[in-house]
């Protein structure tokens, strides 16, 4: 899983850190080769938060098995 955080840093002028709610653009794939982004927000440190972003994904579309990559939005 890649974690992009360019447009959080261009933004605010540091890298994303601490506790707070979070945007996250999230990409997966359902494992059959199509490719999904959803935007997601979540509460917590950047881990929890993005692992509750995740959950999130995961208990709404059930075709989403892995996460690619983790955007951090502005």
């Amino acid at each position: 899983m890649r974690m992009e955080t360019s447009e959080y840093e261009f933004s605010h002028g540091r890298k994303p850190h601490g506790q707070g709610t979070w945007a996250f653009g999230l990409t997966f794939t359902d494992g059959n080769g199509r490719y999904c982004t959803e935007t997601r927000f979540a509460h917590g440190t950047l881990a929890q938060a993005r692992a509750a972003a995740w959950q999130q994904i995961k208990s709404e579309c059930g075709s989403a098995k892995t996460l690619v990559e983790c955007k951090v939005l502005p």
